[in-house]
């Protein structure tokens, strides 16, 4: 019987191993990039969009008190 040589990993498979490696960070980076860009933007939506979107929903009702005001300024 002849012995084996110790199993060293070739060329190609470490190749592969590093694209592998270098695909699934770029993927955990892509993705943290897109989840602080949503954070970013529903942060812009809460501040901004939404309260101007209840104010002006607001403004429309009869019995408010700056409908009635806007109102009575507009001839």
């Amino acid at each position: 019987m002849v012995a084996k040589p110790p199993s060293t990993p070739t060329k190609k498979s470490q190749l592969t191993d590093f694209h592998f490696e270098l695909r699934e960070e770029s993927l955990i980076f892509l993705l943290d990039n897109f989840t602080r860009t949503m954070m970013k933007l529903y942060n812009i939506y809460l501040k901004i969009i939404q309260p101007t979107l209840i104010l002006f929903l607001s403004l429309q009702t009869d019995n408010n008190y700056f409908y009635k005001t806007f109102k009575s300024l507009i001839p």
